[in-house]
């Protein structure tokens, strides 16, 4: 034996689900729900977002709570089909800007009043329940090669100890996305016992996520002609009109909103609420419609034909 070899010193509260490294799938589920809940994210705030896994790993329930900011925003989530909870987490100062985004603002408001809030209010709480909904419904969708899992929210706390999900020398896995959003960033965390793995265990280690995965490039096909019949919003944008909202309460059946465009100016055409176009109103087969003319970012734009689209 050698002279230099040290004891290695062996805890028997540590579960083998928290010190072996977490397995591949586990890896592909984190980064699918990562790619969904981004996408779920953009269409509700109508704005590109990047999301990507940060860091992952396992701690035991304690000492994860001890990482964890106070106050805070922290929700309740049932995991049905894996019989427990987990616990979503969003950083207070993210909180504060999709707030204030969703609320029609540009975020920096709500950020810089993130520090001096010790609750949120029941419209906070109702917006929040929704990001939460949104990032459930990614984890079910990440989740279903494996499980056919349903998550249902529960309750919101400041304070992540009164979130009990696990006893306290438990182990849980935990994972950190970090989400970047008009040139600034935060996180969520998503947190779970690791026991609930325990059933799933031995498909997680197999290392496959979904029988017959392609990776010859022979989905693009498919997934192309998917795409082509995803509905997406079309909005040819006739003009707009800034009231005072004393005046918009006084308005009656009859009256005549002015809107800012002369009504012989090109049309924007946006598609999911990004300008693509340009186009001329008209009519088409009895329809008020927009014959398109122009890409919108073209500085002389060039009539070209093109078919009617009805706005």
């Amino acid at each position: 034996m050698n002279s230099e070899a040290q004891p290695i010193l062996f805890d028997l509260t540590r579960s083998q689900l928290g010190t072996q490294s977490g397995p591949s799938t586990m890896q592909v589920i984190d980064d699918r729900t990562s790619v969904l809940f981004g996408v779920e994210l953009a269409q509700l705030l109508q704005e590109p977002v990047d999301l990507e896994v940060d860091d992952t790993g396992a701690s035991k329930f304690v000492e994860y709570l001890g990482t964890l900011e106070t106050p805070g925003c922290y929700c309740q989530l049932e995991m049905e089909a894996l019989g427990g909870h987990a616990m979503v987490g969003l950083e207070r100062s993210l909180v504060f800007r999709l707030l204030e985004r969703l609320l029609g603002g540009n975020g920096a408001q709500k950020a810089r009043e993130a520090e001096d809030r010790q609750r949120f209010s029941l419209i906070e709480e109702r917006i929040i329940r929704k990001l939460v909904r949104l990032f459930g419904r990614a984890l079910e969708e990440a989740w279903r090669p494996i499980v056919p899992l349903k998550t249902r929210h529960g309750r919101i706390e400041t304070r992540p100890t009164n979130l009990v999900i696990a006893q306290p020398q438990d182990w849980v896995t935990h994972t950190t996305f970090r989400i970047t959003l008009g040139g600034e960033s935060g996180w969520v965390q998503c947190a779970m016992p690791a026991t609930l793995l325990g059933a799933h265990r031995k498909r997680l280690n197999l290392g496959t996520y979904e029988e017959g995965t392609r990776t010859d490039g022979s989905w693009r096909d498919p997934l192309t002609s998917l795409l082509q019949e995803v509905a997406v919003e079309v909005i040819g944008e006739l003009g707009k009109a800034h009231r005072p909202f004393r005046e918009v309460l006084q308005l009656q059946v009859g009256d005549v909103i002015r809107l800012d465009q002369p009504a012989d100016q090109p049309v924007t055409v946006s598609v999911q609420r990004i300008p693509k176009y340009r186009g001329e109103i008209t009519v088409h087969h009895g329809n008020l419609a927009v014959a398109l003319t122009s890409l919108h970012h073209l500085s002389s734009p060039t009539p070209t034909k093109e078919s009617h689209h009805e706005s």
